[in-house]
């Protein structure tokens, strides 16, 4: 029956001369990859091609949408995810009108394409997922969220796109734990009763920050550079200063050799855990320079911040390094 509802509905706007939506058309273009991730994780249903036949719900759905209070009977959710893996592919602000959103779906086509999801393979697919599900950890415990609704504050699609955006250039640049994370939080609500209060003052920020609503890439720079300032702005006012991370991650070939040698290429781990020498040896092939103090929690790319580790342990330690 809510097929047959849906069914009508398109029907009747077609034959009153209300055209599909961009998402509506993109939906259809089954053998897109790019809609496939869409579909995936940002669609209510799923659609079994084996058995030729819908699914009534989407277990794959990414929880986040659950902190949008925004629905999605017009495929919003999709376009959502459409403009925030645009942004991951361009590492920062560009283009994501409606536009680029059906390009994007559509330069993804392929003949095999139907039934075919190794798009999430994609290294943007992966770094939007993960920050989805760091959105999500951060305001999944709000009241709102806990009785099964979405956030106040996550109704607006720029606010939400500026939020993202504001989350990804902190956890990129400065250690975000969970007293960042807290910050963060709490800066979301204060900035959104700031932006609803301001749109009919002379907050000049807040003016200029919803002058610029659009999904261009000079108005989401300029959204972002606004909200940046006002959040290190608030992050002052409570006494919390962010550590930053040193802009370079990986060791160069000269400090990886100094580590090597001056640990004699032995795993620092394995020698932690009792092994002889013999044991810990690592060939040069199989050695990970390492962070000793993390890169995430603000250690810095040196020789003195760097030890040997077996490839087992270096994995083991995953992101933390």
């Amino acid at each position: 029956p809510e097929h047959q509802t849906i069914a009508t509905e398109i029907f009747w706007r077609l034959q009153q001369g209300e055209s599909l939506n961009y998402m509506e058309i993109a939906h259809s273009r089954l053998s897109s990859l790019g809609r496939n991730f869409l579909v995936k994780y940002a669609d209510d249903q799923r659609f079994d091609y084996a058995a030729y036949k819908p699914i009534e719900s989407n277990a794959d759905k990414h929880k986040f949408f659950n902190l949008l209070d925004q629905g999605n009977n017009r495929m919003q959710h999709l376009a959502l995810l459409a403009r925030l893996t645009l942004l991951e592919q361009a590492n920062g602000a560009t283009d994501i009108k409606d536009k680029a959103v059906t390009e994007f779906v559509d330069q993804s086509k392929q003949e095999t394409g139907i039934g075919n999801f190794d798009f999430e393979t994609k290294p943007e697919s992966k770094r939007v997922l993960s920050y989805l599900g760091l959105m999500h950890s951060i305001f999944e415990q709000d009241s709102m969220v806990a009785h099964g609704e979405g956030l106040k504050e996550f109704r607006r699609e720029y606010f939400i796109i500026s939020i993202y955006m504001l989350m990804r250039h902190l956890k990129l640049h400065y250690v975000f734990d969970d007293a960042e994370k807290a910050l963060f939080r709490n800066f979301t609500y204060r900035f959104h009763e700031r932006w609803k209060g301001g749109r009919g003052t002379t907050d000049t920020d807040m003016l200029v920050f919803a002058d610029h609503r659009q999904h261009s890439a000079s108005d989401i720079e300029t959204r972002h550079q606004i909200i940046r300032q006002v959040f290190f702005e608030y992050a002052k006012e409570q006494g919390h200063e962010l550590l930053e991370k040193d802009t370079r991650r990986a060791f160069s070939e000269a400090e990886r050799i100094a580590i090597y040698r001056r640990d004699n290429g032995l795993c620092q781990a394995c020698l932690a855990e009792g092994k002889t020498d013999k044991e810990a040896e690592v060939s040069w092939s199989q050695y990970d320079a390492d962070h000793i103090t993390p890169h995430s929690k603000g250690g810095v790319t040196t020789i003195e911040n760097g030890q040997v580790l077996c490839q087992y342990h270096n994995r083991s330690k995953g992101g933390a390094n």
